[in-house]
């Protein structure tokens, strides 16, 4: 026997309890796996079986809406057929009725506006559909509210109540026109020789002025208007102590007088309207206005022959509004 296997029986001799309890303590653990494999496997196998999972998700076809086409058909998009027109009914203009529309407030839904109407010397709120007070016998309804209007029913008839601002916005400015359109109808030729009065008033004025030649400064202001070269063209007139005459001559304030009887005006422009007005029977005036040319025809009446024509000198002074 060698040494090496002498040597494992020796150290099999005195380490065998030692060796004998490990080997042990190995199996027992071994055991103990094999039991607890076998009942798992025990308690996996007397559990119910799952259903196989294919692991595909499923697809759900599209749900497709039906078309309602009987409630498309009512909500008639593109008309209705056969549809008889809504006919709107007729304004026949301002109502006479002692009225007056002190507000009105428009609201998006219609049947939510309404105004502020006064009769006589009460003041109330209306909205649509309401019968107004204070019209007597009548039955005036208030139909329908605008910003600056509201129309009512009387008697059958559509009519208009303007705001009463509005209205009176509306009667000045009918008033401008009118005068506008007065102008332009008298923009050529103004005829005044067949005022009698006017003539008595400017041949007292001749009188007048054969006494006191400044006197005419009473009945207009004079200021020099020259051209481009610095040549007088005429001369800017305006109202002196007696507008209302000034007025009834047709004159305007600001008008450019630029020749009287046919003679162009100048320097002298004061001293020839002075001789004219002292023997002439008739002015015919051409004055610029607006740059527009206006003429004037003047009766003065039959010259005073008894009275001498004073000769005066010419005068360089300027005459100029006040």
């Amino acid at each position: 026997m060698n040494k090496s296997n002498q040597n494992i029986i020796n150290f099999w001799k005195n380490n065998s309890g030692m060796l004998t309890k490990a080997i042990a303590g190995l199996l027992l653990l071994l055991a103990l796996y094999l039991l607890a494999k076998i009942v798992w496997l025990w308690v996996d196998y007397s559990q119910p079986k799952a259903a196989p999972s294919t692991n595909v998700r499923a697809i759900k076809a599209p749900v497709k809406n039906k078309v309602n086409v009987d409630k498309l058909v009512q909500m008639h998009l593109f008309g209705e057929a056969n549809a008889v027109a809504e006919v709107e009914e007729e304004v026949t203009g301002e109502t006479n009725l002692s009225l007056k529309l002190i507000g009105v407030y428009v609201d998006p839904e219609e049947p939510q506006s309404s105004a502020i109407i006064r009769s006589g010397n009460n003041e109330k709120v209306y909205w649509i559909g309401d019968n107004l007070e204070g019209v007597g016998s009548s039955k005036v309804e208030l139909r329908k509210v605008e910003p600056l209007r509201v129309i009512i029913r009387n008697n059958g008839r559509n009519e208009t109540l303007t705001l009463l601002e509005q209205l009176n916005k509306d009667v000045l400015a009918s008033g401008d026109k009118k005068n506008e359109e007065l102008d332009d109808s008298n923009s050529k030729t103004i005829d005044k020789r067949k005022d009698s009065q006017l003539a008595r008033d400017l041949n007292d004025i001749r009188k007048k002025l054969s006494q006191s030649p400044q006197s005419f400064n009473d009945l207009a202001k004079f200021q020099v208007v020259t051209d481009n070269t610095g040549q007088v063209s005429g001369f800017k007139v305006a109202p002196g102590k007696d507008p209302r005459l000034f007025s009834r001559l047709g004159l305007r304030r600001n008008d450019v007088v630029t020749s009287i009887n046919g003679q162009s005006l100048n320097s002298q422009a004061y001293w020839t309207l002075l001789d004219q007005m002292q023997t002439a029977e008739s002015l015919d005036i051409t004055v610029e206005r607006n740059g527009r040319p206006v003429r004037l025809l003047l009766n003065l009446g039959a010259a005073d022959s008894n009275q001498p024509k004073e000769e005066r000198k010419p005068d360089n002074r300027d005459l100029k509004i006040q």
